[in-house]
């Protein structure tokens, strides 16, 4: 049955990764793998504090990209100059699209937002464009609405998780821009659901995927637990 189940090129969109704290983003990457997809991850920054196993034994580094926006003024207008300098010697077209003031908001353009995203995916070229992009976090929408925007994506799908939620609870206006440009919304509850049902999104483009974890990745074993009081209570 999956072999007749097409392959796709997916983008994966987080802030952080890897993050020892997200491994409900790290399966689901994994999972896509599992299933033959090329996968390839942005991000901002990583947190090589402590990798999971998934890390090393996927080689998820190898699949891993950033991109960096200075939040100097100075630094922002050197990378920016560079960037466009790479962007121009790699395509004009790309360059052209990426200055093109009908496709983007002129602030996306200004800041230089437009080439980083570019410049760090430049690499994959090869793979233009992806067929998903796969998006953690609605406050990462944005990044992605670009992508596709360049040609470099053809299919947006955001993540929700909850403190995104949150966010959009209490400042519905903060997804105004995304609420009818992204594909599909993946929701985990039927509560989430309805909340981006209030904040605006089209119920037909939400749809609900409860996380859950391999249990054949864990093993159960009696916790250590020197105060017997407070052993019977939890867990006899």
């Amino acid at each position: 049955m999956d072999d007749k189940i097409k392959k796709m090129k997916i983008l994966v969109i987080a802030k952080v990764f890897p993050s020892i704290s997200e491994t409900f983003i790290l399966r689901r990457i994994v999972e896509l793998i599992k299933r033959k997809n090329t996968v390839k991850i942005l991000a901002r920054y990583g947190d090589f504090s402590s990798l999971h196993q998934h890390i090393k034994k996927y080689n998820l580094l190898s699949h891993l990209h950033f991109y960096h926006i200075p939040r100097k003024i100075w630094r922002r207008i050197l990378f920016q100059i560079m960037a466009e300098y790479k962007v121009i010697s790699h395509s004009l077209k790309s360059f052209s699209k990426c200055i093109n003031f009908f496709l983007h908001n002129p602030s996306d353009i200004i800041s230089g937002r437009t080439f980083f995203y570019y410049t760090s995916l430049q690499k994959l070229s090869h793979l233009f464009p992806f067929d998903i992009a796969n998006v953690h976090y609605g406050g990462n929408a944005q990044i992605a609405l670009i992508l596709k925007k360049l040609g470099i994506v053809r299919f947006i799908v955001v993540n929700f998780h909850g403190n995104d939620l949150r966010a959009g609870i209490r400042k519905r206006e903060i997804y105004r821009k995304i609420i009818n440009k992204v594909d599909l919304v993946i929701a985990n509850s039927q509560y989430m659901k309805k909340e981006l049902i209030k904040i605006g999104f089209p119920e037909n483009k939400i749809i609900v995927y409860y996380p859950g974890i391999d249990l054949k990745e864990y093993q159960w074993r009696m916790p250590s637990i020197k105060n017997k009081k407070f052993y019977n209570y939890e867990w006899s």
